[in-house]
C-alpha cells in the first residue's frame, strides 16, 4: 500500500490507522490509539541492547 514516492501525509488519516493497526496485530510495531492521540514505536524490531542505548 505504501509508495515510495508518497508520504504518511498523503494518506487518509482513518486509512493510516487501519494500516498501522492491522501491522500492530502482526507484531511488526506498536500501536496505541485514544481519541486523537496516538502512540507507535518500534521495540519489537529492537534488541534488547539496541533499546538500552536509546533510553541511556
Amino acid at each position: 500500500m505504501f509508495s515510495k514516492s508518497m508520504t504518511i501525509a498523503d494518506y487518509d488519516a482513518e486509512l493510516w490507522h487501519a494500516m498501522t493497526a492491522e501491522a500492530s496485530r502482526r507484531e511488526w510495531l506498536d500501536y496505541r490509539r485514544l481519541g486523537t492521540v496516538v502512540e507507535v514505536s518500534f521495540n519489537g524490531l529492537l534488541t534488547q541492547r539496541e533499546r538500552e542505548a536509546m533510553h541511556g
